[in-house]
C-alpha cells in the first residue's frame, strides 16, 4: 500500500471555524481529527490568523500538508463588504499557513490560489454549501441535501449527479428557497413566529434577544449543553432550568408566572413552526427543480435531526444521515479536503 494523502478541510464561517485533517488511500478516506471553533469573527476579527494556527496545532498540521478552504464569513457586519471581508480572509489564511499549499474553493466549483481569489474574491464567497453538495453528489446522485446548522439551513437539489442550482449568491438562494436563515442553535424564535399560544390565547411575542432557539432543543432534549455552542442570550448557564427562564421571556413572562409545563408546550409549539418553515422551503426547492417527494434526503450538521423531520413531515421516507467518525458536523470542511484531493489526483 502506497503512502497516504492528507488534506486539511476548513469552513471558515462567521461564528465558528470548522477543520479536518484527513487521509486518503486511494478513494478510501479516514477523518483523523475535526474540530469545530466557536468563533464570533465581529467581536475582534483582528484574531482570526490566531485562531486558524490554534485550531492547526490541534490537529498537528504539517508544513508540506494541502489545505482546500471555504469562506462564508465575509458576510459578517466586521467588514464594509464581502470583497473587503474575503481579502480579510485570505490575509489571515497567508498570515497562519502561508508557507503551505493553500487551495480556496471557489463557486465554479473549482480552486483558486491566493493571486486568482484575491483576483476575484467575490467568486471565493459563500462557498461551503456547493462543496458539500458536490461531494454529497458524487455519492447520491439524485436526492436532496438538508444541512441544518446553528444558524442557517441549505436546501440543495442534486439530480443525474450534478448540483441544480442555478443561482450561487446569498440573496439568490434566499429567494429561491434554498437558502433559509434559520438553524437550531442561533435563531431567535420571533423570526419564526409573531404569537404562541399562552392559556388559549395568542399571546405576541418580545422582539428582544431574550432566548434562542438552543434554549428550545435543550429543553426538548434534541440537544446536549455541549452541543449548544453559541453563547447564550443573557449569559447564564447551558441549563434547561435557565433555557426555560430564557424562553418565558419570550411572551416578557418568568418562571415564576409560567408554569414547566407551558413553557415546555411553547417549545414544542415552536419546534413545530420552524419544521413548517424548513418543510414549506424543501416544497419549494423540489417544485424548482421538478422533484418528487420519494427521492431520498440526506440530512446533515448540528440540526440534522430538525432536517429528517422537516423531510419526513412532507413525505420523504428515505433519510439519509451523512456522517464520518468524528467529523463534528463538518461535512463542507470534509467535502472541501475530498474535493482537494480529487482536484489533485487529476492535475
Amino acid at each position: 500500500m502506497g503512502s497516504a494523502t492528507i488534506i486539511n478541510g476548513w469552513d471558515i464561517g462567521g461564528v465558528n471555524i470548522k477543520v479536518v485533517r484527513a487521509e486518503w488511500h486511494g478513494n478510501r478516506a479516514r477523518v483523523i481529527k475535526a474540530v469545530s471553533i466557536p468563533f464570533e469573527i465581529w467581536h475582534n476579527p483582528s484574531e482570526l490568523a490566531d485562531q486558524l494556527k490554534i485550531a492547526g496545532q490541534n490537529l498537528t498540521i504539517k508544513k508540506e500538508e494541502p489545505h482546500g478552504v471555504t469562506i462564508t464569513a465575509e458576510l459578517s457586519d466586521a467588514f464594509g463588504t464581502k470583497r473587503e471581508g474575503i481579502h480579510f480572509i485570505l490575509n489571515a489564511l497567508q498570515k497562519a499557513f502561508g508557507y503551505s499549499p493553500v487551495h480556496i474553493f471557489n463557486l465554479e466549483g473549482g480552486f483558486y490560489n491566493f493571486l486568482e481569489a484575491d483576483e476575484k474574491p467575490l467568486m471565493c464567497a459563500a462557498t461551503n454549501w456547493l462543496a458539500s453538495a458536490r461531494y454529497i453528489a458524487n455519492l447520491h446522485s439524485n436526492c436532496i441535501l438538508i444541512d441544518v446548522g446553528s444558524t442557517t439551513t441549505d436546501i440543495i437539489p442534486i439530480k443525474e449527479g450534478k448540483v441544480i442550482c442555478h443561482e450561487r449568491t446569498d440573496t439568490s438562494r434566499l429567494i429561491n428557497s434554498e437558502l433559509v436563515y434559520s438553524g437550531v442553535l442561533r435563531t431567535n424564535p420571533n423570526t419564526i413566529v409573531h404569537t404562541v399560544p399562552v392559556r388559549d390565547k395568542e399571546c405576541p411575542v418580545a422582539s428582544e434577544y431574550f432566548t434562542i432557539m438552543a434554549d428550545v432543543y435543550l429543553i426538548l432534549g434534541d440537544i446536549s449543553a455541549d452541543t449548544y455552542s453559541c453563547p447564550t442570550p443573557d449569559k447564564r448557564q447551558k441549563t434547561i432550568k435557565d433555557a426555560r427562564a430564557r424562553l418565558a421571556r419570550l411572551i416578557c413572562a418568568d418562571t415564576e408566572m409560567l408554569t414547566t409545563e407551558e413553557i415546555e408546550s411553547m417549545a414544542q409549539y415552536l419546534s413545530q413552526k420552524q419544521t413548517e418553515q424548513l418543510s414549506e422551503a424543501i416544497l419549494n426547492v423540489l417544485a424548482r427543480a421538478a422533484f418528487s417527494s420519494v427521492l431520498p434526503a440526506v440530512v446533515t450538521g448540528t440540526g440534522a435531526f430538525l432536517a429528517e423531520r422537516a423531510a419526513r413531515s412532507i413525505g420523504i421516507q428515505d433519510v439519509l444521515h451523512w456522517e464520518s467518525k468524528d467529523d463534528h458536523n463538518c461535512l463542507p470542511a470534509f467535502s472541501v479536503a475530498s474535493l482537494l484531493n480529487e482536484h489533485m489526483v487529476k492535475r
